[in-house]
Parts: C-alpha cells; sequence; structure tokens
C-alpha cells in the first residue's frame, strides 16, 4: 500500500529549505545529516562547511536551476534535495544541479586540477528504486565488473516513506533515522519525545513548526489528481518536442529528395547523384520510380 506522503508535515519545499539554510542550525543540521551519510568527522565538516550560492545557472541560455540548499567544505561541494513528488523529471532536474556544479568549477583548463568532488543527496517521500531499502547509494560503474568510472559524483537516495512504515524503537537506535525522522512524522508528540535531550533537533523541530504554523497547507499539498494532471502535461510538452524533431528531420529528408529530383531531370549521371548527396542506389531508383508515375499521372490529366 502507498505511503501517503500528505502525513510528510515537514516535506515540502519552503520548510525543507529553510531548516538546512537558516543561521541558528542549519549548517548543523546539514553537518549531522552528511557525516552520517558519508560516515566523516561531524565536528571537522562542521569547522570548514559553508553555504553556497544556490543559483547554479552557468549560462543564461540555461533554465534557471536554484538549488534546495548546498554546501561546501572546500574539499567537496555537498548539494541536498528535497523531493516530495516523484514526476517524470524530477531526477532529470537533480542531475542537471551536478552537471552545472561541475561546469561551474571550470572557468578554463587549469581548473580540472582542483575540481572538487559532488556529492548530491536525495531526500525522497517515496522509494526511488522499490526496494524497500532506507539509502541507496549511486556512481558511475562499469556494468560487469562494477568497478568505478571515477568517484567524483556519487548520488544518495534516502527513502523517507521507509522510516514512515518503521517501528519507533527502530528509528530511536538509529542517528541517520532518528534526525530525518522529522520530515516522516507529523505527530509533535512523538518528535518531542524522539528528541527531548537532544539540543540540535530541538531546536530543529521548534523551528519547523514555527513556520509550519504560518502556511496554508491547502495550498502546498499534491493530490494524486495534480500529479497525474502534471504528468499528462509534461508527457504532452515532451510530444511536441518529439514532433517539432521528427519534422525537422523530415523537412531535411524532403528538400534531399527534392534536389535528388531536380539533378533526375537535368539527366546528371547516378554515380555522381550518389555521391553528392550520399542517397543509397535502392532510394535513387525509388525516386526515378516515383517521378516515373508522377510524369505518367501528369501526361494523363493533360490529355483529358
Amino acid at each position: 500500500m502507498p505511503v501517503n506522503t500528505k502525513n510528510f508535515t515537514y516535506m515540502n519545499d519552503r520548510i525543507a529549505k529553510k531548516i538546512f539554510t537558516n543561521n541558528v542550525t542549519g549548517k548543523r543540521y546539514a553537518a549531522a545529516l552528511i557525516s552520517e551519510i558519508l560516515k566523516i568527522d561531524e565536528m571537522e565538516l562542521l569547522k570548514h562547511l559553508e553555504w553556497l550560492n544556490p543559483y547554479v545557472s552557468i549560462s543564461t541560455r540555461l533554465v534557471d536551476s536554484e538549488l534546495d540548499s548546498g554546501f561546501t567544505n572546500g574539499k567537496i561541494i555537498f548539494n541536498i534535495e528535497i523531493n516530495k513528488s516523484k514526476g517524470s523529471t524530477t531526477n532529470d532536474k537533480n542531475n542537471s544541479y551536478i552537471c552545472q556544479l561541475v561546469l561551474g568549477q571550470l572557468p578554463n583548463s587549469k581548473y580540472y586540477k582542483k575540481l572538487m568532488p559532488i556529492t548530491q543527496i536525495n531526500i525522497d517521500a517515496y522509494d526511488y528504486f522499490n526496494e524497500d531499502r532506507f539509502i541507496y547509494h549511486s556512481m558511475m560503474l562499469e556494468t560487469t565488473s562494477l568497478k568505478p568510472e571515477n568517484n567524483k559524483i556519487q548520488i544518495y537516495h534516502i527513502n523517507i516513506s521507509k522510516l514512515y512504515k518503521e517501528e519507533y524503537q527502530d528509528i530511536c537506535k538509529n542517528r541517520l533515522k532518528r534526525i530525518l525522522y522529522i520530515f516522516a512524522c507529523k505527530d509533535e508528540k512523538t518528535l518531542d519525545k524522539l528528541y527531548k535531550g537532544d539540543e540540535l533537533m530541538e531546536s530543529v523541530k521548534e523551528f519547523a513548526k514555527r513556520l509550519s504554523e504560518n502556511i496554508d497547507w491547502t495550498k502546498l499539498y499534491y493530490n494524486q489528481d495534480e500529479i497525474d494532471r502534471l504528468n499528462r502535461e509534461e508527457a504532452i510538452e515532451e510530444g511536441i518536442e518529439q514532433g517539432i524533431e521528427q519534422g525537422i528531420e523530415q523537412g531535411i529528408e524532403q528538400s534531399l529528395l527534392n534536389i535528388v529530383a531536380e539533378l533526375l531531370k537535368d539527366n546528371v549521371d547516378d554515380e555522381l547523384i550518389m555521391k553528392y548527396t550520399h542517397v543509397s542506389k535502392t532510394k535513387l531508383e525509388e525516386i526515378k520510380k516515383n517521378l516515373l508515375i508522377k510524369k505518367e499521372i501528369n501526361n494523363k490529366n493533360t490529355n483529358k
């Protein structure tokens, strides 16, 4: 049975972004999350952690791109994305951030030696790979040996819907699950109990609670009809784009066929036509046949 993501009270862009970017607990919460996932020293990470400019478009020709929350410790770039619903373009959009974060570091070829690796953490309200796991880790691998192509880009998908189904006792035993449970639980008493004595998470919870009290939730939830509508619109847009591309290709092909037909009318040698237009012998014979049929039809019409 699918998890109802409406139960994820704090799983929306406005609250999640501010949880990670507020001046009081933003860096501390990000450092706690990153250190638990990557198994690196939390205090050392926090000491050097800085926010990135969220606007990462590298060209005015590209669509505007805004990270949910980006950080760096001077050695690694961390991008944390909150994904409430699994649309057909969600993953493409998230992957585009990675590409722009790489290219944004390369004003010239000398910077390749200084290129920082990128770790993207996707906090998903759904099970991305549908394998009922809490964490998925992806990187570029050779498909047979599973040896890494490189380790410069790493992606983690955190399955928040898994937390919603777990027992409270299991949440308490795992720090990563505990600090992320704020995105999966809407019961304030449960969160109060879970975070009692944890100064960081008490502060994060209170901050999120204050934000949520000022939000009209009816305007933020996606019901299934809305998700279906958005997916239909995306499908239509993709269909239009494909139609335009096919039309261009067909137009180019038709222009080429017209040129071949004119060359045939001028009695240009077949070998020369094939050499300069790159049409095959079979295609050339087909064009000749069609021209002959058209000529016969025109003659009949003329004689009527």
